[in-house]
């Protein structure tokens, strides 16, 4: 006599059926025709998925339909097997991340190694077997190689180079960059790691800091504290962005984010040169002024003496044309007719008439 089952297990027996059902189906005509489309090799996870879960979709039905006590054991197996199908579909695709691109490395058969050609871009991939996949940012890049070790890195990734007197000056540089799309292979055949971006600063530091050795090696301190530090800065600039198209890296900028750090005695040195060079330059001002200020002086003394003279001659010249007749015509001019009120002595006319 067969075994009642009761509703409840009736219940938990459907469940089960119906998830996985839905779950094969998924399986079966979407995962694993993609897995067999868009990944090289993909056919045999696809078989191993197909087998999978028709062996699931087996051990549901029985589950399902059995009317024996061994229901527990049945359900045990088939929520492993369900276990195992999700976590297999899970570890099936690879993700590529907006600004970013994805590269193949095969490493199996005739085309093993790094697949230069195909670019994946952002989205999502269904794994191969014996294909690994890595992801390459190709957004802008900044990074600032400091002394500060609390800034971009704990350690000191500031630049040091000696001038052509051999001091020795030390500098915090700034880069940003650009990987090109179609140059992640290359790149990542270039370097092998998975950290990318690291090992590109890594790269660009050591050739600004070559670059910067060559061209400090041309100037002396007093150079490097006028304008030809920045000639100096442009031409490690334009060695960056050389390498970058090499790579394939779009080099925006590279320059100096600090001032140049000297050793102490030298820049006391440089400190004390420059402030006597401000003093010699403040009091040859200061000659230039008395010399202006005294050619100004002389100028205007000149231009007295000049009017003084024009005014003696003018009164030389006036005093000789005055004559006894000239004086009397005068008196006439301004004389209004009237005897004065007060005279003195003789008395007579203010005018000679005779």
């Amino acid at each position: 006599m067969s075994q009642k089952v009761s509703g409840f297990d009736v219940f938990v027996r459907a469940t089960v059926a119906i998830t996985g059902l839905m779950i094969a189906l998924w399986l079966l005509f979407v995962v694993a025709p993609n897995q067999a489309n868009y990944a090289e090799g993909g056919i045999f996870t696809a078989l191993a998925i197909w087998g999978i879960t028709i062996a699931g979709l087996l051990g549901f039905g029985y589950t399902l339909y059995q009317k024996k006590s061994n229901f527990k054991g049945f359900f045990s197996l088939n929520l492993v097997t369900l276990l195992g199908i999700s976590m297999l579909a899970s570890a099936c695709y690879h993700t590529v991340p907006a600004g970013n691109r994805g590269v193949k490395v095969h490493l199996y058969g005739n085309s093993k190694g790094i697949d230069k050609t195909e670019v994946l871009n952002p989205g999502r991939y269904w794994r191969a077997w014996g294909v690994e996949y890595h992801n390459i940012p190709i957004y802008q890049k900044t990074y600032n190689f400091t002394q500060d070790k609390n800034e971009s890195s704990p350690i000191d990734e500031s630049i040091s180079f000696q001038t052509g007197q051999g001091t020795k000056i030390n500098a915090d540089i700034g880069i940003s960059y650009q990987i090109h799309e179609n140059a992640v292979g290359k790149i990542f055949d270039r370097f092998r790691v998975d950290d990318i971006t690291g090992a590109l600063n890594q790269h660009f530091r050591n050739v600004a800091r070559n670059e910067f050795n060559v061209q400090a090696a041309k100037l002396s301190i007093e150079d490097l504290l006028g304008p030809s530090r920045t000639m100096m800065v442009k031409a490690v600039e334009k060695r960056a962005k050389e390498e970058g198209e090499i790579l394939g890296v779009n080099v925006i900028y590279l320059n100096l984010t600090s001032d140049l750090r000297l050793p102490d005695e030298i820049r006391q040195a440089v400190n004390d040169k420059i402030k006597k060079i401000q003093q010699s330059e403040a009091k040859e001002f200061e000659l230039r002024e008395a010399i202006a200020q005294a050619r100004v002086d002389s100028v205007r003394f000149y231009s007295e003496i000049q009017k003084a003279k024009a005014e003696a001659e003018a009164n030389r010249i006036k005093a000789s044309s005055i004559t006894r007749e000239l004086i009397e015509m005068e008196k006439v001019k301004k004389w209004d007719g009237k005897n004065p009120q007060v005279v003195s002595g003789g008395g007579g006319l203010m005018v000679d008439i005779k």
